[in-house]
């Protein structure tokens, strides 16, 4: 065999090894799905049942958005439950979204062109509708329509075999991402979410185990008045039980 059919077998065997290779890992990824998909399932059809019931409800709670630290857009009405797929064949990736509206505008005035730019470009990727009036170099007004439309997008994660909860336009102009372990998926985990979107009391990040529950600091603070020793703690001792009916108290404040 000469040196070149030498190296075309090379070749050949490594396109073959790779071709191999991602077709394991497609198969992975399928394998992943199924466990995931009952979860994806329990997922939209909670929040299917959720949007038809908050637009019934018509909450009448008020929030605020932050555009930047210091500029923020009061009394805010949660309006326009809905749900899309990102993939109508699909719910792999799922939308939960609600428009934020106020019926009076709000003006933003600048001393100068650069900061009334940065805001414009925020508005404008953040899909929030504006007009401008320029009264001189050292003076633009920024009138801004409030209607920002909030984003709770689900999407699973097949090559990690979990769901990743990305909250965006929701409180502010940013956006957070959130892991969601298929385990801890229930009704008493999207109750939490639920209240966490209407701004109720809620353990949404405590189950999560983004924060500490009260009675692990409880603990805490015991051990530390008595001068023991720490142990290692978790932050998801005490989940919330199971709720009686799905939606129950979730609109009582």
């Amino acid at each position: 065999m000469s040196y070149l059919d030498e190296l075309k077998k090379q070749a050949q065997n490594k396109t073959s090894q790779h071709a191999e290779d991602q077709s394991k890992t497609l198969q992975q990824h399928e394998i992943n799905w199924h466990l995931l998909a009952p979860k994806a399932y329990q997922i939209f059809s909670y929040l299917k049942d959720l949007a038809g019931t908050l637009n019934d409800v018509n909450p009448q709670d008020l929030c605020s958005y932050h555009l930047t630290k210091d500029i923020e857009i009061k009394n805010l009405k949660k309006l326009n439950f809905r749900i899309a797929k990102n993939d109508k064949d699909s719910i792999r990736s799922l939308s939960f979204r609600f428009d934020l509206v106020n019926d009076r505008d709000f003006q933003v005035v600048f001393n100068n062109v650069a900061m009334s730019e940065k805001m414009k470009k925020l508005l404008a990727d953040h899909v929030i509708k504006f007009t401008e009036i320029m009264e001189n170099q050292n003076r633009i007004i920024l009138t801004i329509k409030p209607l920002i439309t909030a984003h709770f997008d689900y999407t699973a994660d097949v090559v990690n075999n979990v769901f990743m909860l990305k909250i965006h336009n929701f409180e502010g102009a940013w956006s957070q991402t959130v892991r969601l372990p298929p385990d801890l998926i229930s009704d008493s985990l999207m109750d939490e979410i639920a209240k966490y979107m209407l701004h109720k009391p809620n353990k949404f990040m405590e189950m999560l185990g983004y924060t500490v529950s009260d009675d692990v600091r409880a603990k805490l603070q015991e051990k530390l008045q008595r001068g023991k020793p720490l142990q290692p703690q978790t932050p998801l001792e005490g989940k919330t039980e199971k709720t009686q009916s799905k939606f129950m108290g979730l609109f009582k404040k």
